[in-house]
């Protein structure tokens, strides 16, 4: 049985080495020769790979991953091309390339931390020498090439030493080829004769929109118009992908310029977790790609080839039932991360503004878990309740959904309570970010403050009272100046503007109060 070859290429071109029913093929530009524990290699990697992806699914579809982007069907194309790298080869994936980071020591649980939202990437790029998942179609194969100019122009391009020579590596699926950024990585890479590899997983479909709506050509042809070599494998064939692959890192490490390798395989699997492929493809047709599995294939040569034995194919399909046990004990360990995190790794050295901006923003993360403590009915540790009563201090309302806000004003004090942000500007009542100020038991105010970060200077925009509201009275101009004044210093602010909050009597009262701050 023989790989059936796209319509209208010519069949040599199309590099295969295992056939779907496991036979071997030799190639004369490809050589390949590989002894048993490679080959074993391979099928643990391919295995544990596709549980832990069918796992990772899973968790998703419980609501325990925000998303997953499955890669099933493109395990060869993945494992084969990253076992091909040296170790100091610097791999630029997009969000798919589970395989790849697998293959570069990457830990599932790091993978999964960013589905989860625990992280914004997960990994150390210059520990695994595998750079952060790109979600922007395209945009790192820019990245790529311009790391590897700078690889070339730091001199560790054709030296002929084989721990110094680095080739790159760029991951991305035929969608990605109608990005202008990937053609444009083409020209900067063709012209400076960098030393990338343009590794694009051709998996038929660019979400919902087939190969047939994206390209007149082969993919792997069109590397000849940027002036340099194309070629197309079977990508769930992972001995052909590796024996491509090395040849292609090995004439970017030597010096010799790009390549770009079309990796023919198929998505089995919707595009991610929030799609349904069954609206734009057939049964029949998956069924045809299930014949082409790159795991069977390669179970079947290692059982007639004698490398191994039906015993070692348990025993990795009973260590990959043990990873996916693993898997989702360790999803369910990741810690939420800390609000204050999200300041951290914005630049590569400490920054005056961000660091003003966590000082400022602190307070407010470390309130929210002591919110999360309130609404469960216990005190936060070491929280201490301010004394007195809203009617010796007013307090302000926050929008958190925390704690149910939004719907207690509404029943309380039949006001509808959200950011005025959020709502259009014709139809907004007050101002941007308006606070409800309770009294006692009343909702007698609203106030709209804004902290002008340059100058920390808390302005209040807008100030406006209810008729019945006792802006007259003494008691209440001293709660409402004690509360704006806790409010001012919750927020950092070392100045306060509030001329437009009147009657005047409330005015002097607040003057007072913050000059005893």
């Amino acid at each position: 049985m023989t790989y059936p070859v796209p319509p209208g290429d010519d069949p040599s071109e199309f590099i295969q080495l295992l056939t779907p029913d496991g036979g071997r093929i030799q190639h004369p530009v490809y050589p390949l020769d590989v002894d048993a524990p490679t080959l074993l290699g391979f099928y643990r990697d391919l295995v544990l790979l596709r549980r832990f992806d069918n796992e990772a699914t899973a968790l998703q579809r419980q609501g325990e991953l925000g998303l997953w982007v499955p890669v099933l069907g493109q395990e060869a194309a993945q494992v084969g091309s990253a076992r091909a790298l040296a170790p100091q080869d610097v791999a630029f994936p997009s969000y798919r390339e589970h395989g790849v980071t697998w293959c570069r020591g990457v830990e599932p649980a790091q993978v999964l931390s960013m589905f989860r939202g625990a992280s914004l990437g997960g990994w150390v790029p210059a520990t695994h020498k595998v750079q952060l998942y790109s979600i922007v179609i395209g945009t790192h194969t820019l990245h790529a090439a311009g790391y590897a100019m700078g690889v070339q122009r730091d001199g560790n391009v054709g030296t002929g030493d084989p721990d110094r020579d680095t080739a790159v590596i760029a991951y991305f699926g035929d969608g990605a080829t109608s990005q202008g950024d990937v053609s444009e990585a083409f020209v900067f890479a063709g012209v400076f004769n960098a030393p990338v590899v343009f590794f694009c997983q051709n998996n038929q479909w660019a979400i919902s929109v087939p190969n047939i709506k994206q390209t007149r050509i082969p993919l792997y042809r069109r590397a000849s118009g940027f002036g340099f070599p194309g070629v197309r494998v079977d990508g769930n064939d992972v001995l052909a992908v590796y024996a491509v692959t090395r040849v292609a890192l090995e004439r970017a490490r030597r010096g010799d310029g790009p390549t770009l390798i079309e990796a023919y395989t198929y998505r089995m699997g919707p595009h991610t977790t929030s799609d349904d492929p069954t609206r734009y493809r057939t049964a029949g047709e998956v069924e045809a790609w299930k014949e082409r599995d790159p795991i069977a294939r390669l179970a079947a040569y290692i059982l007639s080839s004698g490398a191994g034995d039906e015993a070692f194919l348990v025993e990795v399909q009973n260590e990959a039932e043990e990873l996916g046990a693993t898997v989702r004990q360790a999803c369910h360990a990741i810690p939420d991360p800390a609000p204050e995190t999200m300041f951290d790794h914005v630049y590569s050295e400490p920054h005056a503004q961000v660091e003003a901006e966590r000082d400022v923003r602190l307070v407010a993360g470390e309130d929210v878990r002591a919110l999360e403590t309130l609404e469960k009915g216990r005190v936060p540790a070491g929280w201490i309740p301010k004394e007195g009563t809203t009617l010796e201090e007013v307090t302000f309302l926050s929008p958190l959904d925390i704690v149910s806000a939004r719907g207690r004003a509404r029943k309380l004090f039949n006001f509808e309570y959200t950011w005025e942000v959020y709502t259009p500007a014709h139809k907004r009542r007050w101002g941007y970010y308006v606070l409800p100020i309770l009294y006692g038991d009343d909702l007698v105010a609203r106030l709209d403050p804004k902290l002008d970060r340059t100058t920390m200077t808390l302005e209040i925009k807008g100030f406006w009272h209810e008729d019945d509201a006792p802006v007259k009275d003494p008691a209440f101009a001293g709660a409402l100046a004690k509360g704006l004044v806790r409010f001012a210093t919750f927020a950092g602010a070392q100045r306060l503007e509030y001329s437009r909050i009147n009657p005047v009597g409330l005015r002097k009262a607040i003057k007072k109060s913050w000059g005893e701050r």
